[in-house]
């Protein structure tokens, strides 16, 4: 958010749009956008501008590009050398050498 907030000597803040780049203005989220209005909360007081806007999520981004490549793996199978089960199966009939 510093990216696009600034802070006068009365230390009130403001949105500093004049030196947004074009990566900051990419990283605004398109479905939100930018929100601007007007208010005066009560008489002989100063107009109020609000203007509100909201980021796009990184992490979720993040996590699409990583599905897309394969980085993560919804089903795990486990299993043995060419295929066989993990642990082998013991026949409990077999004798066993004498010695």
């Amino acid at each position: 958010m510093q990216d696009y907030i600034g802070v006068t000597s009365d230390g009130d803040p403001f949105v500093a749009l004049s030196n947004m780049t074009r990566e900051q203005a990419a990283a605004v989220a398109a479905d939100h956008g930018w929100k601007i209005s007007r208010t005066a909360a009560a008489r002989n007081a100063r107009d109020v501008r609000r203007i509100t806007f909201k980021l796009a999520d990184k992490r979720a981004a993040l996590v699409d590009i990583g599905k897309h490549l394969g980085m993560f793996k919804e089903l795990h199978e486990h299993s043995g050398k060419d295929g066989a089960p993990l642990v082998p199966i013991i026949n409990l009939n077999a004798r066993r050498p004498s010695g």
